[in-house]
């Protein structure tokens, strides 16, 4: 039988698709043009204002549009097909502040589309991108970024695999060690930055095997895991308590 923990993790991920969830409801006008204050949107205009690099305030309108337009299925199928999480993931690593913040809110979105994980699992530079935003002063922009892995860890078929390599590429273009980010971020001093890198840790141990699975194992090791476990132990906190158990259940298996 599974865990209180492991249910814990795995409900943590359910939690995000319920309230990402496209809503049906939803009204979208699409027709031609770009973004504007009527919201005449299409897919190109969203993705020509995403991707313009002399109009900040452009840049925010369309990634703020993608929060009400990719509610709509067709639209946000259309958008994923044409490159839009490589658009987004452009803006989240380019831009700042708010743009930056609706950026990381519409990728959210977008991965409650199976088409969305598959693109950013063809391209594993997006991953390590996002990886890196781990180490983001921005606390806001670290636990989103946190969260997204998490999700696509569990809903990606080498997800694991391809979280280890941006954590791998991100240690060597930092001069670290693998997974340094990850571990010092379950030490961070904002609960939900501790409890989604926790997620990840069980995320990855639970879908991990054999050699795989003890490589990671090491590589936290060696980057303080237990360092954290101890420092965490202080939180009250039932969910990050049940992610902290989880892990411990794992390692001693």
């Amino acid at each position: 039988m599974e865990s209180n923990a492991s249910t814990s993790s795995l409900h943590t991920v359910a939690s995000f698709h319920t309230t990402a969830a496209p809503a049906a409801s939803s009204a979208v006008a699409v027709k031609s043009g770009q973004v504007s204050a009527n919201q005449d949107i299409t897919v190109d205009g969203i993705l020509d204002d995403l991707l313009t690099d002399e109009d900040l305030a452009c840049v925010k309108r369309a990634a703020f549009s993608l929060l009400t337009t990719l509610k709509d299925d067709t639209f946000a199928e259309n958008f994923i097909a044409q490159d839009g999480i490589v658009a987004l993931m452009h803006v989240v690593e380019t831009c700042e502040g708010s743009a930056q913040g609706y950026a990381l809110k519409a990728l959210k979105l977008a991965l409650c589309f199976q088409s969305a994980a598959d693109q950013m699992s063809q391209h594993e530079s997006l991953m390590l991108k996002l990886y890196m935003l781990i180490d983001s002063k921005n606390v806001t922009v670290s636990k989103s970024a946190l969260e997204l892995l998490f999700v696509l860890c569990c809903i990606i078929d080498r997800g694991p695999s391809i979280i280890g390599n941006a954590a791998t590429k991100s240690a060597q273009q930092r001069n670290g060690k693998p997974y340094d980010s990850l571990i010092k971020s379950c030490k961070s001093g904002d609960l939900d930055t501790v409890e989604n890198a926790l997620v990840v840790v069980n995320i990855m141990l639970e879908r991990l095997q054999g050699r795989a699975k003890k490589e990671f194992q090491l590589a936290i090791d060696v980057v303080g895991i237990d360092d954290a476990m101890i420092e965490i132990a202080i939180i009250e906190s039932e969910s990050v308590r049940l992610q902290v158990d989880h892990i411990n259940n794992c390692v001693s298996a």
